[in-house]
């Protein structure tokens, strides 16, 4: 039988499970609300660009040993923005669920802003790519079009312009006003007991 459960740790931080008899593998993901809809037009596509940076390694696990461990386990490691929200989340055997999430926390929490750079120039290309792909843009275009001028009309992967201007200091104070413990869900499903996850 499938149970469902929330615990709100006193830091705010929400947990959420569904356990799942009879599977031995567990997804779990970290969703922190912030998404293009946040942004200021200045900064627009910087909650996109913190999602790239935080696979550059953290304190805890430069990239490579972050690669390393999720090739090790054999499992698969992704992160997505949206206009509503930023998620990292992984698919693992019940029994790498702990260093999973050890690996994922300490990207979200502790990320060291490596390679700024380099990444960048990575998400440069992705946005010369995205507006390549005519069914792609067009999305942005009615986006542009219902809501001119507003966070929810501008592309979640922002513009060349607005990226080549984003500074150090806007990652780490874009990171600290929003990736704090009372705006981020930690949610599993699968082989996962809820008192272990807290």
């Amino acid at each position: 039988m499938r149970t469902h459960q929330l615990t709100t740790l006193p830091s705010g931080l929400r947990v959420v499970s569904e356990s799942m008899p009879g599977v031995r593998s567990t997804a779990v993901g970290v969703w922190v609300g912030v998404g293009s809809r946040d942004e200021a037009p200045r900064v627009s596509g910087l909650s996109h660009f913190i999602e790239h940076l935080l696979f550059r390694g953290s304190e805890r696990h430069t990239a490579l040993e972050i690669a390393q461990i999720f090739d090790r386990f054999g499992a698969e490691l992704n992160a997505a923005t949206s206009r509503e929200h930023t998620s990292v989340y992984a698919r693992v055997i019940d029994s790498q669920l702990a260093d999973a999430l050890g690996v994922v926390g300490s990207m979200v929490r502790a990320p060291t802003w490596a390679d700024l750079e380099q990444e960048r120039e990575v998400v440069l290309e992705e946005i010369a790519m995205y507006e390549d792909a005519p069914d792609d843009l067009v999305h942005d275009l009615i986006g542009q079009a219902v809501f001119p001028g507003q966070g929810l009309g501008r592309p979640i992967v922002g513009t060349s312009e607005v990226l080549e201007a984003i500074t150090e200091a806007d990652v780490r104070a874009h990171h600290a006003a929003w990736y704090v413990p009372c705006n981020i869900v930690v949610a599993a499903a699968g082989s996962v007991d809820h008192e272990r996850l807290v």
